[in-house]
């Protein structure tokens, strides 16, 4: 695995979408000649707990869609490969809103919207007819998971 430079030409294909992309400093690295958003570690372990299958929906029903950082940076933070984030992300095929993606201002969106998921989440869990210890370990694993995506 190593570390490219945003501006190399190896990632002229994707010039557009990291204009687009600009406001973070997110690391791309190639693993196995595939262009990648470098992993956070951490983040992958705590998805290990939880399904994407579960968690986007989740975001979703909390107004958390595609174009919310919170959504994106669970897809960088994962080490998406650019190629695949294009398409979730910039496609309109599977973005119908894509167009309207706009750059949060600075990092304080990014925590405000952090907070506002996590209160959200938590409000929802809290209605959830399901054992207390059951919902415990699906609160701290889901608390932990976005606690990690906005550092």
């Amino acid at each position: 695995m190593s570390e490219i430079n945003r501006d190399s030409e190896l990632l002229a294909d994707y010039s557009k979408m990291l204009k687009t992309e600009s406001h973070h400093d997110h690391k791309i690295v190639i693993v196995n000649d595939v262009f990648r958003w470098q992993e956070s570690i951490p983040v992958n372990g705590l998805l290990e707990n939880i399904s994407l299958n579960d968690l986007c929906p989740l975001l979703n029903v909390l107004g958390y869609g595609k174009n919310s950082e919170i959504y994106r940076k669970l897809y960088r933070d994962m080490g998406y490969s650019l190629s695949g984030y294009y398409e979730i992300f910039y496609w309109d095929f599977n973005n119908e809103d894509a167009d309207n993606y706009r750059q949060p201002d600075h990092q304080s969106e990014l925590k405000k919207a952090q907070r506002e998921v996590l209160e959200k989440a938590e409000a929802r869990l809290n209605n959830q007819l399901m054992d207390k210890s059951v919902r415990a370990i699906i609160k701290g694993t889901f608390m932990a998971l976005i606690t990690e995506i906005g550092e």
